[in-house]
């Protein structure tokens, strides 16, 4: 269980830094000014919400 508690922590940690770290780009490339970046980090969110806690069988 606490392995398991670790593991998801750890890959929430990594899914946040990898989309500040997408944000700080387009922001870089003077891209975050369109809507574009926003909408494919919300796919990215939506589509994580499959992977959260209690969503899966154990």
């Amino acid at each position: 269980q606490r392995e398991r508690f670790a593991a998801e922590r750890d890959l929430a940690a990594a899914r946040y830094g990898y989309l500040l770290g997408y944000l700080q780009l387009q922001a870089a490339v003077g891209a975050a000014t369109t809507p574009a970046p926003l909408e494919e980090i919300n796919q990215l969110l939506v589509a994580g919400q499959e992977d959260a806690p209690g969503s899966s069988a154990p």
